[in-house]
């Protein structure tokens, strides 16, 4: 394994086999962090919109600010909008709100799935056991050609 780095070191130089690596950590951190913080599963979009066709009892959450929730973009058909500014400040009188959904799947969506990871641990701190993550949010059910609400 030495051969093969000094090889690659010789062959490119160090200054740029260091900045290939930490192109590639930044790469894996901006991966896994909001998995990492989440505490919550990732589900794909496919994956969501297939479960809530099926007639699944669940709950979509956008936590986008209200003018991304009605952007081009739009927003899963039903999806309620939570946006995450208000999400800390109101997480106590959420916890009483979402007593009643506390084992139902609640899927987060946002733009690209990194404020739906950090909105994703402020709720299950508030009682919900079953929060996941829509993948890519957004922008890959977008992407996917997957049907969206606007306005």
């Amino acid at each position: 394994m030495d051969q093969f780095l000094d090889g690659i070191s010789e062959f490119f130089g160090s200054d740029v086999l260091a900045a290939i690596v930490a192109g590639f950590a930044a790469l894996l951190l901006v991966k896994v962090v909001p998995r990492l913080i989440a505490g919550a599963p990732f589900v794909p979009p496919r994956e969501v919109k297939k479960r809530l066709d099926s007639g699944e009892d669940a709950l979509v959450i956008d936590v986008r600010e209200p003018h991304e929730f009605n952007d081009a973009l739009g927003h899963v058909p039903g999806a309620l909008n939570l946006p995450i500014s208000q999400l800390t400040s109101r997480a106590k009188s959420l916890s009483e709100d979402l007593k009643a959904y506390a084992d139902t799947p609640v899927y987060l969506a946002c733009k690209s799935s990194n404020r739906a990871a950090s909105a994703a641990r402020t709720l299950k701190g508030a009682g919900l056991r079953n929060v996941q993550v829509v993948a890519g949010g957004m922008m890959k059910w977008n992407r996917q050609g997957l049907p969206v609400q606007r306005g």
